[in-house]
């Protein structure tokens, strides 16, 4: 069974070689790509909610009542229920 320090080490040494077998273009990509945050989750298309938002509103219907029945944020209800 290997000790903490022998798997520490050997993973070290693991990536030391990785790293000096890479250009540093490669290397920079690389880095960027782990340093960087992680991509966002797609927008929803609020395509039918922006008729039926403003529809809604004109009603009567309150701003919180609107977000629960379409499955969008309060603030979405406001955006697109702008004038």
């Amino acid at each position: 069974m290997q000790t903490w320090e022998d798997e520490h080490s050997e993973r070290q040494s693991l990536i030391e070689r990785e790293v000096a077998s890479l250009s540093k273009p490669e290397l920079a990509k690389r880095l960027i790509k782990l340093l960087s945050r992680p991509n966002r989750a797609p927008r929803p298309d609020l395509g039918q909610h922006a008729r039926q938002g403003p529809y809604m509103r004109k009603k009567g219907a309150p701003v919180r009542e609107i977000a629960a029945e379409l499955g969008i944020s309060i603030p979405s209800v406001y955006n697109i229920t702008k004038d």
